[in-house]
């Protein structure tokens, strides 16, 4: 197995491992990850706030808006669409749910990890997308967003 196979399945295992090892933390401030969530509670238009770091001038900015869609494309199949209009940033991705409180969608070129959390009736979904370059025997990453947004 080639360097690049192998570091495309640590971007997406690694987080799975990280989401599912992170069931509870005094750093969710009282949210819960939603181990019991269904599927209409990731479905629909989420907002909120996001950082997005770009590689090619090692910057953040912090305080961008936002929005997430997941549309069910499909039986048990789902399409994430993220859009952070202020840095020209968009990603879609489709896949399937692995755990019912996250999910780990990538392609060739493009990744989200995401995490859906609940206090009392209200949810929250809390994420990092990347866009990254397979070069070689690497891969460079592009731009890293990370969010968390409502519905």
């Amino acid at each position: 197995m080639n360097t690049v196979k192998l570091l495309k399945l640590f971007l997406f295992i690694f987080p799975l491992f990280w989401i599912s090892c992170s069931e509870k933390t005094e750093d969710n401030n009282g949210w819960d990850v939603c181990s019991e969530c269904d599927v209409d509670s990731w479905i629909g238009f989420h907002s909120g706030t996001a950082s997005h770091y770009n590689a090619a001038t090692n910057k953040t900015v912090e305080g961008l808006t936002i929005e997430v869609e997941i549309e069910e494309t499909a039986t048990d199949y789902f399409t994430v669409y993220i859009e952070v209009p202020q840095q020209n940033y968009y990603a879609t991705l489709s896949g399937d749910f692995v755990l019912p409180h996250a999910i780990s969608f990538a392609s060739s070129t493009r990744s989200v990890n995401a995490t859906m959390l609940v206090q009392e009736n209200q949810f929250r979904l809390s994420g990092i997308s990347k866009r990254f370059q397979a070069t070689n025997d690497s891969i460079i990453i592009k731009e890293v967003v990370d969010f968390d947004v409502s519905k």
